[in-house]
C-alpha cells in the first residue's frame, strides 16, 4: 500500500512539473529607473506602470505563467541592480501586486544585462516563452541590446521579445525597436497609461489565444 501511495505522489508531482513546463509563459522586464519617476498624463510614470500591471496580473489566466524582473529601482549608478522580482509561475497574484508596488525607480537602465538574465531566467521549458520590456530610455550601461537579443536567439534560445517604448524620444525608439526586431517581436510606441496598457494586452491576449502578434492590435505601433 506504501508503495502504491507512493507511486501516486510521484505521478502527480510529475504531472505538475510538467503541467507547469508545458504552460504558456509570458515574462515582463519593467523599467525601474530614475526617469521612471517623470510623468505622463499628469501621474508619474512609474505609477501609471504599477497601475497597468496590477490589472494585468489580475487578469491572467491561471493557465499562464507569469514572472516579472525589475532594473534600476534599488540603487543609483548600479548597473547591476537587476532583480527578479517574481520567479515565473511562482508566485501568487496577490504577492505580484505587493511587490509591483514597492518599486521606487533609483538607477540606471541596463537593457542588455537585463534581457541575458531574463532569458537564461526561461531556460527549459520545452515551448517558446514570451518577454515583453517596458522602458522608457536608452541603454545606460554601455551595452548593446540589439546585439545581445540576436546572439540569444542564434544561440537557439527558444524566445519571442517584445518592446514597449514608454514616453521615449525618436533615439530610444530606435534602440528599442531593434531589440524587438533581434528578439522576432513587434515594437510598441506608448505616450500614456491607455497606450501602454492596449501594448501589454495585446502581448498578453496572444499569449493566452496562441496567436501571432501580427493578428493582434496594430493601431497602437507608431
Amino acid at each position: 500500500m506504501k508503495i502504491v501511495l507512493r507511486f501516486l505522489a510521484l505521478v502527480l508531482f510529475l504531472s505538475s512539473f510538467f503541467s507547469s513546463a508545458n504552460a504558456s509563459a509570458l515574462y515582463y522586464i519593467l523599467d525601474g529607473s530614475g526617469s521612471m519617476w517623470g510623468r505622463v498624463d499628469s501621474k508619474m510614470k512609474i505609477q501609471v506602470a504599477k497601475e497597468v500591471m496590477t490589472r494585468l496580473i489580475t487578469e491572467t489566466p491561471p493557465e499562464t505563467d507569469f514572472g516579472l524582473t525589475v532594473y534600476g529601482h534599488l540603487r543609483k549608478g548600479d548597473c547591476s541592480d537587476i532583480t527578479e522580482l517574481i520567479p515565473l509561475g511562482q508566485s501568487g497574484r496577490d504577492h505580484a501586486i505587493a511587490a509591483i508596488n514597492r518599486i521606487k525607480p533609483k538607477g540606471k537602465t541596463p537593457l542588455s544585462k537585463s534581457i541575458e538574465k531574463t532569458v537564461k531566467n526561461i531556460q527549459g521549458r520545452e515551448d517558446s516563452s514570451t518577454i515583453v520590456l517596458v522602458s522608457d530610455g536608452i541603454e545606460t550601461c554601455g551595452g548593446d541590446p540589439c546585439a545581445v537579443t540576436r546572439a540569444l536567439k542564434e544561440s537557439g534560445m527558444k524566445f519571442i521579445l517584445h518592446v514597449v517604448g514608454f514616453d521615449v524620444d525618436k533615439k530610444a525608439a530606435a534602440q528599442l525597436n531593434c531589440i524587438a526586431e533581434a528578439g522576432g517581436g513587434r515594437y510598441f510606441s506608448s505616450s500614456n497609461g491607455d497606450e501602454l496598457l492596449a501594448a501589454l494586452s495585446t502581448v498578453q491576449r496572444s499569449v493566452e489565444n496562441k496567436v501571432t502578434i501580427e493578428a493582434a492590435l496594430p493601431e497602437v505601433m507608431p
